[in-house]
């Protein structure tokens, strides 16, 4: 489950916001604000990005496309496609999966290279003992650049979330609010009622929990 954070001010004042301005880029597009150094890396990168290689500089001789937005392409560069990659595999009798690695079941290409054909090779079909093979999709590389710009700190009280949800949500003190009061009990809970000894979960079960 994700947390949504809403402060006590965006409940009740309606427009009103917490927090700095976010920061918004197109699809694809470079995130505003970055040093000089991490743009021009950005730069180079979707240079690289866009390069078609070819067999002189190492390409195949069995591949699938020659460049990486010849499959993340779909809206924008590190997007989707519509290159499907085929897999393989063989489910072995005492049950493990082989992943058929020697023989190019983890990627079926379908393309070679001049060089490879010429030599009276060329692409390899899915391994005669495959017992599985699936298609999968092309997936968006979108936002992890963004993942990377949140500061450690708000990560870190993100975490917090599952102590929070134990405490406010379930009644269950923890070692950072060992007592009912701060477990969100109010009024004071009655002598008695409560039978287990505090705090009710050990750092333990909430580290489980978040990881």
């Amino acid at each position: 489950m994700l947390p949504v954070l809403l402060s006590a001010a965006c409940a009740s004042e309606p427009g009103t916001r917490a927090g700095p301005e976010p920061v918004s880029a197109g699809i694809g597009e470079l995130l505003p604000g970055l040093p000089p150094e991490e743009a021009a890396r950005f730069a180079a990168g979707r240079v690289h990005f866009a390069r078609r290689f070819t067999p002189e500089e190492g390409l195949g001789p069995r591949f699938n496309e020659d460049a990486c937005n010849a499959c993340h392409t779909l809206p924008a560069d590190g997007g989707t496609g519509e290159t499907n990659v085929t897999k393989a595999t063989r489910m072995l009798p005492d049950g493990r999966c082989d992943l058929l690695a020697p023989l190019g079941g983890e990627n079926v290409r379908i393309s070679a290279t001049p060089a490879l054909a010429a030599a009276g090779a060329g692409r390899v079909p899915v391994p005669e003992d495959a017992t599985h093979t699936a298609l999968f999709t092309i997936p968006f590389l979108f936002g992890l650049g963004i993942v990377d710009a949140v500061p450690l700190e708000t990560l870190e009280a993100l975490a917090d979330f599952v102590e929070g949800a134990f405490r406010l949500e379930m009644g269950l003190t923890t070692p950072l609010h060992p007592d009912e009061g701060s477990a969100g009990a109010a009024p004071s809970v009655p002598p008695g009622a409560d039978l287990v000894p505090e705090p009710e979960l050990t750092q333990e079960v909430l580290d489980a929990v978040t990881d």
